[in-house]
């Protein structure tokens, strides 16, 4: 691989579970979290629950924290 080239960096996917504990909040309140305008979109489901990309919920996190 050439060194100049750019890694492929695999998406760590988090359930409802891991979100609530990312956000600091009761598993109920996720989805509150999640009807937010900006918060990340679910990326799919894995076997019925939901899951985020843990970046893009980080990236929305920082934002949040920088306003």
């Amino acid at each position: 691989m050439d060194s100049g080239q750019s890694r492929l960096k695999l998406a760590r996917l988090i359930d409802s579970e891991d979100l609530s504990h990312k956000l600091e909040a009761r598993l109920g309140e996720v989805v509150t979290h999640a009807d937010q305008r900006g918060f990340p979109r679910p990326v799919g489901s894995y076997h019925g629950t939901m899951v985020w990309d843990e970046r893009d919920v980080d990236d929305w996190l920082d934002r949040e924290h920088s306003e």
